[in-house]
Formats: structure tokens, C-alpha cells, sequence
């Protein structure tokens, strides 16, 4: 297994919006926010990789329970949930392509969920009771 299959493709940037940032442990990832239903049900999919450095920030009118798939998506990633106060309550790390159509969902009630690069949450020291901020 390469190191960029680790910690995302570094060729590969520029394939999402950065329109907010968030702050793990020191270190800030440029993100995307998909905040309406259509943009949180299209999510990463189609897109054939994105940066080691960045995600997709997913914001939720209401602390609860979202399941997430790997339909239509090309790259292993990390989801991180987050609870309303922006701290890890749990976190699904390596979810391959090949996956779909298994579902993974928080076990705690989460208001944010954090999609990045497959290797990024150990990377970023991402665990659960971790407090982020953006």
C-alpha cells in the first residue's frame, strides 16, 4: 500500500470548495461544508480523489444518528462524527470504495460529520473526545 493511499493522494487537490476550515489539533483542513440536503447527499461521490489535506464538513440542522455509504465514491476515507459542540463522539477510519452498499452510523447523537482522505483522522491525532473547532 503506497503512502499517498495512506494519507490521500497529494496530487490530487483542488477538487473541493473550500468555503471554512477546521482546526484538529493544531492543525487547520480547508473543507467544504455541505449544509443542504442535496449537497449532503452527493457528498464526495464522483470525484476521483481529493487532497491529503482537505474534507468535506457535513452540517445537520439536528444532533441524531446519519448513516453514510460509499456510493459512487473512488477513494478509501475516514468519517469523523462530531457532536454538537464539535467533539469526536466516533469515527469509522479506512471505509474502502468496495464497501458500498454497507452503511456505517454514529453510535452517539452527532450534529457535524467529517469526511477526509483514508489515513488523515490518525494523522490529524483524531480520537474520540478530541474538541474541534471551526
Amino acid at each position: 500500500m503506497s503512502l499517498a493511499h495512506l494519507v490521500g493522494n497529494p496530487g490530487c487537490a483542488g477538487n473541493l470548495e473550500h468555503d471554512q476550515t477546521v482546526k484538529v489539533n493544531n492543525q487547520v483542513l480547508p473543507v467544504q461544508k455541505a449544509d443542504s440536503q442535496t449537497e449532503r447527499q452527493k457528498g464526495l461521490s464522483g470525484l476521483d480523489c481529493i487532497g491529503p489535506n482537505e474534507g468535506m464538513l457535513f452540517i445537520f440542522d439536528r444532533p441524531g444518528h446519519y448513516s453514510f455509504w460509499m456510493k459512487d465514491t473512488r477513494f478509501a476515507i475516514d468519517i469523523v462524527w462530531l457532536s454538537a459542540d464539535k467533539k469526536v463522539v466516533d469515527q469509522q477510519l479506512n471505509i474502502k470504495p468496495s464497501t458500498y452498499p454497507q452503511t456505517f452510523t454514529n453510535d452517539k447523537p452527532a450534529k457535524y460529520v467529517l469526511e477526509i482522505p483514508a489515513g488523515q483522522a490518525d494523522h490529524f491525532g483524531s480520537t474520540e473526545g478530541n474538541q474541534l473547532s471551526f
